[in-house]
């Protein structure tokens, strides 16, 4: 499989098996490397987590008829949103289990360089959209969880990214 294909078939929004790409793609390889614990990823290895939501991804998409030019930024997002996940991936021994705290942010630079890298048609403002999207992708979820969610950190977040995107990004992951 080449580099064009892969790249072709993300911007055309054509389902991917990413698993193709790894060899070609070594930022893939890394996420194929990285193992992820139960009981939020059974799945296994990030790359296989990634594969399994960017096929999502693209259902939500029709069902929710996400504008054609929010398709390529949600779809990129989303083959993305856990590329942080091999720098940060530890076993936590108190957890008994492998965590990747700050992974969202650690993902952003190396999203952006990913972007520059097979996306060079993509200009600023989109590759902004998309890192938002990366960096924000877990923030509803642990506001909620934690319990510290409020209308001032909503409205602070709807400033950054669109939210629609952001939701249809949470619920694929």
């Amino acid at each position: 499989m080449s580099i064009q294909e892969f790249h072709d078939k993300i911007v055309n929004l054509q389902p991917i098996d990413l698993f193709q790409y790894a060899e070609d793609v070594p930022e893939l390889q890394l996420l194929n490397e990285c193992q992820q614990s139960a009981p939020h990823h059974c799945e296994g290895s990030v790359l296989v987590h990634t594969n399994m939501t960017a096929a999502s991804v693209l259902q939500l998409m029709e069902a929710e008829e996400v504008q054609p030019n929010d398709k390529i930024i949600l779809y990129l997002a989303t083959i993305l949103h856990d590329i942080g996940k091999p720098p940060t991936s530890v076993f936590n021994a108190k957890k008994n289990k492998i965590t990747a705290y700050g992974h969202d942010d650690a993902g952003v630079p190396l999203a952006n360089e990913f972007l520059r890298k097979y996306f060079p048609e993509l200009q600023y403002p989109q590759r902004e959209k998309i890192t938002r999207l990366i960096e924000n992708h877990m923030h509803p979820r642990l506001w909620m969880k934690d319990g510290t969610a409020s209308v001032t950190k909503l409205k602070m977040l709807s400033l950054a990214v669109n939210t629609k995107l952001l939701y249809l990004l949470s619920q694929a992951d």
